[in-house]
């Protein structure tokens, strides 16, 4: 049986993850000079988006200018895409970056920002600003006709770097911004989800613009820290990868207890 600690919260809406902690699926650190990524079940860069070797578009890491990496810079139109393959499952799972919006914020009540995507024909997944929710932050699934969205309190400023992660199964969606959970959605009656498998020719992307949204060229956003996993990564796991990055901004922030497994 599951023992919850005092203050802690176990996902309701998942299933429980299993106890066994496998690592990223993908990763990308942009710690060298080029996108690639430094994990990966299917290697390689898209040559659709940037080109790969972009080291002028390479930034201080999110860590600060005194640590060695760096950080990747995205001006819009610009993005960079991987292949999907088996380095996102689309049934279950959560994405983890750092985002850092420049010369803009999610206030801005007229065009969209796009941050992480994964596209295939008749599947969506969408995390970004969406016009007709200012100082939102979004997250859309697609599939068979259906949508699934999340909508989480966003109300940053320029130049700040945010920690984002959005872990969902078939029975719901969860946004944590700064190692909190922001929100969270259930969907009822479950989803009916994809398999890995079924995502043939399917692309993972950062800033890729939409054709149905309204952008604005020029606009500067930084990214860090990518990663994948195939996994609902519990609340305490979240906070720790955000903890680990920026201690700083983790210090005044209380800690999810992590659940306690007896037997």
């Amino acid at each position: 049986m599951m023992k919850v600690l005092a203050g802690s919260a176990v996902p309701a809406l998942f299933s429980l993850a299993a106890c066994a902690q496998p690592g990223p699926l993908f990763k990308a650190t942009f710690d060298t000079w080029n996108t690639a990524p430094d994990v990966a079940v299917e290697k390689g860069v898209l040559k659709e988006g940037i080109d790969p070797e972009l080291q002028l578009r390479m930034c201080a890491d999110v860590r600060g200018p005194g640590v060695k990496g760096n950080a990747l810079s995205l001006t819009v139109p610009e993005y960079v895409a991987y292949p999907c393959g088996g380095n996102f499952r689309p049934d279950r799972g959560t994405v983890l970056f750092w985002v850092r919006p420049m010369n803009y914020t999610l206030a801005d009540s007229k065009h969209f920002q796009p941050y992480f995507s994964v596209e295939a024909q008749g599947y969506q997944f969408y995390v970004y600003k969406y016009y007709q929710r200012p100082e939102q932050l979004t997250v859309f699934m697609r599939y068979k006709g259906r949508n699934y969205t999340c909508f989480a309190p966003a109300k940053w400023a320029r130049e700040q770097w945010h920690h984002v992660a959005v872990a969902w199964d078939p029975n719901g969606i969860a946004i944590y911004i700064d190692g909190a959970e922001a929100k969270r959605t259930t969907i009822d009656p479950p989803g009916d989800l994809p398999r890995q498998g079924d995502l043939r020719g399917a692309k993972i992307a950062l800033g890729d613009p939409r054709p149905w949204s309204s952008l604005v060229e020029g606009r500067l956003t930084q990214f860090d820290d990518l990663a994948l996993y195939g996994r609902v990564l519990p609340a305490k796991e979240i906070f720790d990868v955000f903890a680990a990055a920026r201690p700083d901004l983790a210090a005044n922030a209380q800690a999810p207890v992590a659940a306690e497994e007896t037997a």
